[in-house]
């Protein structure tokens, strides 16, 4: 579970700063960068992040999560 908590930070971090670096997401989330790192792979791998060049942005389908929940409640 202990991923799960850091990839969230990550995710929450998104909310505030817009766009990352695995330095920032490292910060953000209280890990290492190689952590960090590896939650932005996973991140992008699934469709969530998109990454050019050392930047982080996130993409719709991530954006859609807080409103999705939002709907339900």
């Amino acid at each position: 579970m202990g991923g799960l908590a850091k990839g969230l930070a990550i995710i929450e971090a998104f909310a505030i700063h817009g766009v990352l670096s695995v330095s920032d997401a490292a910060r953000a989330s209280g890990t290492s960068r190689a952590a960090a790192r590896r939650c932005l792979i996973t991140l992008t791998q699934l469709g969530y992040v998109d990454q050019s060049g050392r930047e982080f942005r996130p993409l719709p389908r991530l954006r859609s999560l807080g409103g999705a929940m939002s709907s339900r409640w």
